[in-house]
């Protein structure tokens, strides 16, 4: 069955369920439609599904026949977008900035030297550290910096590891914030360093990149919520199935010492 034209709401059905296009009921009730989503990556009957999710089945076909385009329309996207970043990627951006092929804005680990020079080329936005804590107190989203990750047959073999090595990383960190907040001989170039560490206990508590599950769960959440809205996993993982576990001198769910 292919789906109708997702620029209207469907009538009622007899039983006063809501027949939805996939895009409507994608924008009008995202948790239902994520949830339609993982139920039938479940293998849920559809009759269940409408009952659990209060949807007619015209919906829930929609929805999957939605799911299997988009994926395949998504995947083909992402492999030109990437071969377009790649092209870029090998000449010198510095050049291209300004003209065609680099027009609108560009995403990188540095700022170009042509933001010094060129008065065209600016900030998205300019008082972007503002922006950043009002975003960070309103989601309490913050990138985290790094993930480690075990090959899982050393794993297996040795589970151990896992704990040591998150133990490890924890003890690394705490000393290198104790050394940061010694202001005697200052560890960085920075003349308002002390000013900015004040800034950063009353923004983050002290601490920007916690350890451990529940200090950064909300960014872990909306991370399941991106890939499955991209249509990179069919449905949100629980976060604690991410995380193997540990049992060392360090809390897992806190990233504190026990």
């Amino acid at each position: 069955m292919s789906e109708p034209n997702s620029s209207q709401v469907l009538s009622p059905t007899r039983d006063n369920r809501t027949r939805y296009t996939g895009e409507i009921l994608l924008r009008t009730r995202p948790k239902t439609y994520r949830k339609v989503v993982q139920l039938l990556s479940e293998n849920t009957p559809v009759i269940q599904i409408m009952r659990l999710c209060r949807v007619a089945q015209d919906t829930v076909i929609a929805v999957r026949n939605r799911e299997v385009q988009t994926i395949s329309e998504r995947k083909n996207s992402l492999a030109g977008l990437m071969s377009n970043i790649a092209e870029i990627g090998g000449t010198n951006v510095e050049r291209k900035i300004g003209k065609a092929s680099v027009r609108d804005a560009i995403i990188g680990t540095g700022l170009p030297d042509a933001i010094h020079h060129n008065p065209d080329v600016q900030r998205l936005f300019p008082n972007y550290r503002e922006v950043e804590k009002d975003y960070y107190k309103r989601t309490k989203i913050f990138p985290i910096m790094h993930l480690l990750a075990l090959r899982r047959d050393v794993y297996e073999e040795h589970p151990f590891i896992a704990s040591s090595l998150f133990d490890a990383a924890c003890a690394s960190k705490e000393r290198a914030r104790l050394r940061m907040r010694d202001l005697g001989t200052l560890q960085y170039m920075l003349p308002w360093m002390t000013a900015d560490i004040d800034e950063l206990d009353e923004v983050f508590g002290g601490d920007a990149w916690p350890y451990g599950i529940e200090p950064n769960r909300p960014t872990l959440e909306a991370l399941m919520t991106y890939l499955t809205d991209q249509g990179i996993i069919k449905a949100p993982l629980p976060i604690e199935d991410l995380f193997v576990p540990t049992h060392g001198r360090y809390d897992r769910w806190t990233g504190k010492s026990a």
